[in-house]
């Protein structure tokens, strides 16, 4: 007995209306999954950006620097440098006009 010839399946040919409305079927569903995709990564950003918040709330500070208030400025700029020993950690004192939300 030949197992392989019991295992091959027959091809049952398509007619060619069967063939062009699978493919209208595959059109339509990756067009709704286009539709559905901006949704999802909304979604995720917003479980992202609660789970970071959960994660960092003890570094995470809110300031409210009133205007006409002097700050400092941390100079970041510095940390990537070399010679970052004599470079003045903070730049300032700079006066506050207004509070920008990002």
């Amino acid at each position: 007995v030949n197992d392989e010839a019991d295992l091959t399946y027959d091809h049952i040919p398509h007619s060619e209306s069967a063939i062009q409305e699978e493919q209208r079927l595959q059109l339509v569903r990756s067009w709704l999954e286009t539709l559905q995709r901006p949704k999802d990564i909304y979604a995720a950003r917003c479980k992202a950006a609660l789970q970071f918040e959960k994660d960092h709330t003890v570094t995470i500070k809110d300031f409210h620097f009133k205007k006409g208030a002097l700050v400092l400025i941390r100079n970041t700029k510095i940390e990537k440098s070399l010679n970052q020993k004599m470079r003045p950690r903070y730049l300032g004192p700079v006066i506050v006009v207004a509070r920008n939300r990002g």
